[in-house]
Protein backbone atom coordinates (compact mmCIF):
# COMPACT_ATOMS: atom_id res chain seq x y z
CA UNK A 1 0.00 0.00 0.00
CA UNK A 2 1.56 2.90 -0.89
CA UNK A 3 2.16 5.66 1.54
CA UNK A 4 1.54 9.36 1.56
CA UNK A 5 4.90 10.27 1.29
CA UNK A 6 5.04 8.31 -1.99
CA UNK A 7 1.87 9.52 -3.73
CA UNK A 8 3.24 13.16 -2.96
CA UNK A 9 6.16 12.18 -4.58
CA UNK A 10 4.55 10.78 -7.23
CA UNK A 11 2.30 13.44 -7.43
CA UNK A 12 5.20 16.09 -7.54
CA UNK A 13 7.49 13.70 -10.65
CA UNK A 14 3.67 14.05 -12.20
CA UNK A 15 3.71 17.71 -11.80
CA UNK A 16 7.39 18.02 -12.67
CA UNK A 17 6.98 16.47 -16.12
CA UNK A 18 3.49 18.49 -17.02
CA UNK A 19 5.07 21.48 -16.35
CA UNK A 20 7.83 20.29 -18.91
CA UNK A 21 5.88 18.94 -21.25
CA UNK A 22 2.74 21.81 -21.16
CA UNK A 23 0.43 19.25 -21.10
CA UNK A 24 -1.42 16.49 -19.32
CA UNK A 25 -0.62 13.04 -19.06
CA UNK A 26 -3.75 11.67 -21.45
CA UNK A 27 -2.40 14.19 -23.91
CA UNK A 28 -0.14 12.88 -27.11
CA UNK A 29 2.71 15.05 -25.72
CA UNK A 30 3.59 12.73 -22.90
CA UNK A 31 5.78 10.53 -25.11
CA UNK A 32 8.46 8.34 -25.32
CA UNK A 33 10.65 11.26 -26.98
CA UNK A 34 9.31 14.19 -24.25
CA UNK A 35 10.19 11.78 -21.74
CA UNK A 36 13.66 11.37 -23.00
CA UNK A 37 14.27 15.18 -23.03
CA UNK A 38 12.82 15.95 -19.81
CA UNK A 39 15.06 12.65 -18.49
CA UNK A 40 18.30 14.99 -19.92
CA UNK A 41 17.00 18.06 -18.51
CA UNK A 42 16.71 16.15 -15.09
CA UNK A 43 20.22 14.25 -15.55
CA UNK A 44 22.37 18.01 -15.52
CA UNK A 45 20.70 18.97 -12.43
CA UNK A 46 20.16 16.00 -9.74
CA UNK A 47 22.42 12.48 -9.03
CA UNK A 48 22.07 9.55 -11.37
CA UNK A 49 20.00 7.23 -8.38
CA UNK A 50 18.00 10.26 -7.38
CA UNK A 51 17.54 10.48 -12.00
CA UNK A 52 16.93 6.48 -11.40
CA UNK A 53 14.44 6.93 -8.88
CA UNK A 54 12.24 9.68 -10.47
CA UNK A 55 12.02 7.65 -13.75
Amino acid sequence: MATLRTLNGRARIARQVQAFSDGYPWEPVWNMPMFDRWSSMLADKVATSTLETEQ
